[in-house]
């Protein structure tokens, strides 16, 4: 078993301050450079708005490239274990009107599949409104004593049992990929 497993680590979700830094540091460079432009360049007063456009053009591409990223891996992590990337849909068989991520606004990089006797999907999904948005990643398992070991009493994650399905996620956030693979790997 990965020892790392029980390690409480810091995720997107939480503070960080070494980010909180970073972006004050970004947005005085920005708002430096603005008006440092705005008064000795040709741009005037629409500086501050072709910054601004940059800044977000930027925050739009990372959003991106980092969702592509987690897709690639979901993708690789699927081929490598056998199973099937099914994308943004959950089996019909797999009952999520009934779990704690009913309410869910998108499921993506769902992947399903059987392993040891078992039914198994996993999958990333997106719950709450406004600020009170987190994203979740959902493994799941179906079969006679349905569970995942010790692997599923990490220090932040949930099980939850619906039916003859077993379902572990984080608090309030994604799952790494080697959290995943501990949890399969105890099936």
């Amino acid at each position: 078993m990965n020892s790392k497993m029980f390690e409480l680590h810091e995720t997107e979700l939480g503070l960080h301050i070494s980010r909180l830094w970073r972006g004050l540091f970004a947005v005085a460079a920005i708002v430096g450079l603005a008006i440092v432009l705005t008064k000795y360049s040709r741009l005037g007063d629409a500086a501050f708005l072709y910054i601004a456009g940059v800044a977000f053009a930027f925050l739009v591409a990372r959003y991106t490239l980092r969702q592509r990223a987690r897709t690639k891996q979901f993708q690789d992590f699927a081929q490598r274990m056998r199973l099937t990337y099914i994308g943004a849909t959950v089996p019909k068989t797999f009952p999520l009107h009934k779990t704690s991520s009913r309410s869910a606004r998108t499921i993506t990089r769902a992947i399903a599949g059987d392993r040891s006797n078992k039914e198994l999907l996993l999958f990333d999904c997106k719950l709450g409104y406004g600020k009170g948005t987190f994203f979740r990643t959902v493994v799941a398992v179906r079969g006679q004593h349905g569970g995942f070991g010790a692997a599923q009493f990490g220090p932040d994650l949930i099980t939850e049992r619906v039916g003859e399905w077993t379902l572990v996620f984080g608090s309030q956030r994604l799952l790494r990929m080697d959290e995943i693979d501990a949890l399969l790997s105890a099936i």
